[in-house]
């Protein structure tokens, strides 16, 4: 019977210890309860909040995010496949722990750690969006996948067939090395993080996750972060840890691919780890013997204890499984004798050699000689004779006497070329090959085959991606990559040396270049007491932006002698809250989208508000007017086409 953990509610295996979803040790019923009991939690170190409600299918969340399917739990919370209303696109939405939302330091570190994360963009590694929250509740969204994960494959199937392992090594090798290009390690590679679609393609999971994890007093007993089977023995001990920590995780995924078990198992999580650490690893080929030499001795280099020992980039490593996969594919049948038992007939060299004999013989012999012919067949040669026996001269030119034998059906000769096929999103995009421009996608080439580097390139609109493809004799290889754009904001203000913030974030002083990870953005410009700020929403498209503003002095009143006391500012600040997404006009002016909340300073007046949303295809509006010091929450629903205008205390919650 499986076992359900406590934690994540992922099925288990009844012989497993360790949850396949979240890493948790599993806790079995004694023999005294029911098998159906469920085993008691492992206490956590710290008080918790009330996590999510599992939400309906159907219901949209967040104002934004229509679910279609519950795709289960993870280590980190339930996932959903959700309609993304907005973009109109599916993604994946996973929802964080109560015990990880509650921190505060983690949701800071999961910040910083996607933002690097989604610097990785290749087509093996999934792509992550965005850290939000609602009502507080944290939610990552991220690219969606259908398929299912390795692990679960393997499980299903056993020891995978070892072209179909090392084709998924190959591109998990790809995946990783674009991100180690980037000093991003994934930390905690396993078979659960890798995704394969119907296809055969692969995704590599929950980049930048496992680091933002590490919070003293989060982690529940006898959980850990890094699977224990595929964890690396300076992790284990906590060292620092590089790109070779996930070629050691990769290394124990490939022994399990080819194997079906992990190099390192027990009854405990410590006596798993002192495995890693110092039981050399199983030699693969014992458990089996039809591996080929070469795969076991990629995977044993992975499995070194000594970090200096294995391979030192994920380049090398994919360098020696393209060598690998590639004598997989080269091996052809023995070639079958074609010599037969002496005595019956003779090899076909010597019957050649005779039937160059016949030749010459009847070119010198019999060609003199002239009378009615009939067909005599030779083996490997034909000439003419007539009807009394007598030789007479060939019927056609001497050349064409001699017929070449035919060709042997046990050896085909291969294709020469392969045809490769990219595209992209967006299209008209250049395509290099070997460094070499090749044209722009969509594009199409007969090639001959070998490894080649891939460049997608769009000059400052759009990120480069590069991509390494093996083309094989006869292969028709499609590829399709999505860039990322790139959005480049370059302020310029009279007076110079204004602070930039955008979306709250210090930025510099003008003039100044940033670059920013989204198109729709709130800038604001402050320069002393003397200059009006400015704040705007503005829409970037993809590549660079200029933008130029002229600060407006504030009127300066006269001097007076008395003592100079503290001005009250004499500006109203205005939150609004919108539900769900509508664009917002202030006498006409657009200030973007909203959610999420904005707070405006508005000087002292009435302004005439408009909440438009297209998707709805309604509009709202209303009279807003403000006083000096003022501070309240516009707070309108476009469905039920309700405004208000509520007082509000800074820092309280919408």
């Amino acid at each position: 019977m499986n076992i359900r953990c406590v934690k994540c509610e992922y099925d288990n295996p009844p012989e497993t210890r360790f949850c396949g979803g979240c890493g948790t040790k599993l806790a079995r019923p004694s023999p005294a309860s029911s098998p159906s009991e469920p085993a008691a939690a492992p206490a956590l170190t710290q008080t918790l909040q009330m996590g999510l409600q599992e939400l309906q299918l159907g219901s949209i969340f967040a104002g934004r995010y229509l679910i279609l399917e519950s795709l289960g739990r993870g280590g980190m919370g339930r996932v959903y496949r959700a309609l993304d209303k907005k973009l109109d696109v599916e993604v994946a939405v996973k929802f964080l722990r109560p015990e990880i939302a509650a921190d505060e330091g983690i949701i800071q570190r999961f910040k910083n750690e996607l933002k690097l994360a989604r610097m990785v963009s290749h087509p093996h590694v999934c792509r992550m969006y965005d850290l939000s929250e609602d009502q507080g509740t944290y939610f990552i969204t991220m690219e969606y996948v259908p398929g299912e994960d390795l692990k679960t494959t393997v499980r299903r199937v056993g020891p995978l067939g070892l072209g179909k392992a090392l084709s998924i090594a190959r591109q998990v090798c790809e995946g990783l090395a674009a991100a180690h290009r980037l000093d991003i390690v994934h930390r905690d590679l396993k078979p659960q993080n890798i995704m394969l679609d119907g296809n055969g393609q692969v995704r590599i999971m929950d980049f930048g996750i496992s680091r933002s994890l590490r919070a003293k007093g989060i982690t529940a007993d006898g959980m850990m972060i890094g699977t224990p089977e595929y964890i690396s023995p300076e992790q284990a001990e906590g060292k620092k840890i590089d790109a070779r920590t996930d070629i050691y995780a990769f290394g124990a995924i490939l022994f399990e691919m080819v194997t079906g078990k992990v190099p390192f198992d027990g009854d405990t999580t410590l006596s798993i780890i002192l495995k890693h650490k110092f039981e050399p690893p199983p030699d693969p080929k014992k458990l089996n013997p039809r591996l080929p030499k070469e795969v076991g001795q990629i995977i044993l280099k992975c499995l070194e204890k000594d970090r200096e020992r294995r391979y030192p980039s994920a380049d090398a490593l994919y360098a020696d499984l393209v060598r690998a996969e590639a004598q997989l594919e080269g091996k052809a049948p023995a070639k079958k004798d074609t010599a037969r038992p002496s005595g019956k007939r003779l090899p076909v060299p010597a019957l050649l050699l005779a039937a160059a004999a016949v030749v010459i013989a009847g070119v010198f012999l019999i060609k003199p000689f002239g009378s009615k012919k009939a067909a005599v067949q030779t083996p490997g040669t034909q000439i003419q004779s007539d009807v009394s026996g007598q030789p007479a001269a060939p019927a056609v030119p001497d050349t064409a006497m001699v017929q070449k034998p035919e060709p042997e059906p046990a050896l085909k000769t291969a294709p020469a070329a392969g045809i490769l096929e990219i595209t992209t999103v967006p299209a008209g995009v250049g395509v290099f090959l070997n460094g070499k421009l090749e044209g722009q996608s969509p594009l199409k080439r007969s090639l001959a085959p070998a490894i080649y580097e891939v460049r997608i390139k769009k000059p400052s609109e759009y990120r480069e991606i590069v991509d390494k493809v093996t083309l094989r004799a006869g292969q028709s290889l499609p590829k399709h990559y999505i860039l990322s754009p790139v959005y480049i904001l370059e302020v310029r203000t009279v007076p110079p040396g204004a602070d930039l913030h955008v979306d709250g974030v210090p930025m510099g002083k003008t003039p100044v270049e940033v670059d920013v990870p989204r198109s729709s953005i709130q800038f604001e410009l402050k320069l002393g007491d003397e200059w009006a700020p400015l704040s705007e929403a503005i829409k970037l498209r993809p590549g660079r932006n200029l933008v130029e503003r002229v600060l407006r002095r504030v009127p300066q009143t006269a001097a007076v002698p008395a003592p100079v006391k503290p001005v009250k500012t004499s500006l109203a600040k205005v939150r609004f809250n919108v539900q769900p997404y509508a664009e917002v006009f202030i006498d006409g002016k657009s200030i973007g989208e909203i959610p999420p909340v904005k707070t405006l300073e508005l000087a002292e007046g009435t302004y005439a508000l408009k909440f438009d949303s297209p998707r709805l295809k309604k509009s709202l509006t209303m009279n807003l007017t403000v006083k000096p010091d003022d501070r309240v929450e516009v707070r309108a629903n476009i469905i039920s086409e309700d405004m208000k205008v509520l007082p509000w205390k800074e820092g309280s919650k919408p």
